[in-house]
């Protein structure tokens, strides 16, 4: 078995609003699955473009996942928070059986200078994914670890 592999991530966000559109990131083979994370400045709920998107529970970060097969060329999110917010679409190839989730940790800095990513212990280490995705209030750019 072969391990899955990120495509390239979208990325929209705004100061204002009760909506956001985000253009389908780049589709290099079909199917995959997409995974859409976002934060909201305020406590906020997010309401998917349709009712395919499964929420990922576990993380105080808003994940929510795909079955792609052929997509439209955008997704138009509503939200319930005010301020800034942005959302980021991925996609993830290669996964299998219930979207090959092993294990899923999230966590908001809020207004914090430093992004902190929680532990988390996977169990299928030979095959596994770990996918990042950082938000941050106040960082206009976030350094990640060299292993990442």
């Amino acid at each position: 078995m072969t391990s899955p592999t990120a495509g390239a991530t979208s990325v929209a966000g705004g100061a204002s609003g009760t909506s956001v559109s985000i253009n389908r990131p780049a589709i290099s083979s079909w199917p995959c699955v997409l995974v859409a994370a976002m934060y909201g400045q305020s406590t906020s709920t997010w309401v998917p473009p349709d009712k395919e998107w499964i929420p990922i529970l576990g993380t105080s970060v808003p994940l929510w996942i795909k079955a792609a097969q052929v997509e439209p060329t955008s997704y138009t999110w509503n939200w319930t928070g005010s301020g800034n917010f942005i959302l980021t679409m991925t996609p993830i190839y290669g996964l299998s059986g219930t979207y090959g989730l092993d294990v899923v940790g999230g966590q908001g800095n809020g207004t914090a200078s430093t992004v902190i990513a929680p532990t988390i212990t996977t169990t299928k280490q030979a095959t596994d994914l770990l996918l990042s995705i950082y938000f941050s209030n106040t960082a206009s750019a976030i350094t990640v670890p060299g292993s990442q």
